[in-house]
């Protein structure tokens, strides 16, 4: 189902393409957004007929006579992981306006995929940040804490060091895919945890099993800040604590703070 602020969306995107009217419609047949205003919450049966018929369906002048709130144009289903999600519809005449009808409705899709995978990851990163810092607070391991370390795929039986990393003079809040992309850098295997905390900071569990050397850890931070700064121009600190039993993480995590107060002292 398309909600009406993307349906909005869609139209805005759709409209630069094709000077048109342009219709979006939901799953009951209503129309939830358009370049008419005035045809926003009224019934489109063609566009309910595309639905039922999952198929392109063309409206003329003569259908306008039997269909209820329809024009002249064409009608498309719009498909999201194989079902129909609701349908774009171009008013105009139809020889003129079917040509389009493909691109569009690609376009369409497109946006609406874009929309949702920005959707799942900000769902993840916020639940892996809130699951850290109930992680590191926690006194004790309950059920749901479980359930949520598991849902999130996380590895809550390694030994940890916590890494606090902040940004310097971030001038504005970095985009999902600068996230993804840092994320991506320093992530090495499924057993880590890397998560944002706020916009300027970003925490990381490190997996110790491997018993990283202090040195080591310096060496990869070290790549990591010329990662950032020659991708994104940010400047960085880190705070770093000693590892830890995963039900002892909370340890790590306050050295980890002081670490990174007394770096900041040291660079101001």
């Amino acid at each position: 189902m398309i909600l009406p602020e993307l349906a909005e969306k869609i139209v805005k995107e759709v409209q630069k393409l094709i000077g048109e009217d342009i219709i979006v419609v939901n799953t009951e047949g209503y129309i939830i957004a358009s370049t008419d205003p005035g045809r926003v919450g009224s019934f489109h049966e063609g566009a309910l007929i595309a639905l039922q018929q999952k198929r392109k369906m063309i409206i003329t002048d003569k259908d306008q006579l039997k269909l209820s709130g329809v024009k002249a144009g064409i009608n498309l289903p719009i498909f999201f992981q194989h079902d129909v999600i609701g349908v774009i519809g171009i008013t105009g005449e139809p020889n003129k306006v079917t040509p389009f009808g493909e691109v569009i409705r690609k376009m369409t899709e497109l946006l609406i995929s874009e929309n949702y995978y920005a959707e799942q990851f900000e769902w993840h990163t916020r639940a892996v940040e809130s699951f850290i810092m109930d992680w590191v607070q926690a006194k004790e391991w309950n059920y749901s804490f479980l359930d949520r370390a598991k849902l999130l795929s996380i590895d809550i039986t390694v030994k940890r060091m916590v890494v606090i990393i902040e940004f310097i003079g971030l001038n504005a809040p970095l985009s999902r895919d600068s996230w993804t992309m840092i994320f991506n850098r320093f992530q090495q295997n499924t057993k880590e945890v890397v998560a944002r905390s706020g916009n300027e900071r970003m925490v990381l569990l490190i997996n110790c099993t491997n018993r990283p050397t202090r040195e080591s850890i310096e060496r990869r931070l070290k790549h990591f800040f010329q990662f950032l700064t020659s991708n994104f121009g940010i400047q960085a600190i880190a705070g770093v604590g000693q590892a830890a039993d995963s039900q002892e993480i909370s340890n790590s995590y306050r050295q980890a703070e002081r670490s990174l107060k007394i770096a900041k002292l040291n660079s101001s």
